[in-house]
């Protein structure tokens, strides 16, 4: 029957019956909302437990060696009072990675990931210029 041609009654439970579907979709795309939010959160635990597992493998390893496997370079000397500002060259400063010497000017985002909290507080005092 077309609309006009239909009863009030008829036309009520038709209405009703897009509300109600038109409610289920709602709850169906907030339930995918919902769904995909616990999805990230999961996914960002995870990516942190298992960045804390190799922390905790390196510094138990760093542990375990007592000490970096080669010595610490000595110290740059520094500029004699006779050079001219344009003359002085800083020195790259050499940090560790795990427990490796590398130059500040060589270490990337990886190796900063791989990095332990003590070796991380170095890079970013050298960074930052604090010494």
């Amino acid at each position: 029957a077309l609309f006009w041609q239909q009863r009030p009654a008829e036309a009520a439970g038709q209405k009703r019956g897009r509300s109600e579907m038109d409610a289920q979709a709602a709850e169906a795309e907030e339930a995918q909302r919902k769904k995909a939010e616990e999805d990230e959160w999961a996914r960002q635990l995870k990516a942190t437990q298992e960045r804390q597992e190799r922390e905790a493998a390196r510094r138990a390893a760093m542990a375990a060696s007592d000490a970096p496997t080669t010595p610490m370079p000595a110290p740059a000397a520094p500029p004699t009072a006779a050079a001219d500002d344009d003359d002085i060259v800083d020195e790259d400063v050499v940090l560790y990675v795990c427990g490796e010497p590398k130059a500040l000017s060589e270490i990337t985002e990886e190796d900063q990931e791989r990095m332990t909290s003590e070796e991380y507080e170095r890079w970013y005092q050298a960074a930052a210029g604090e010494g």
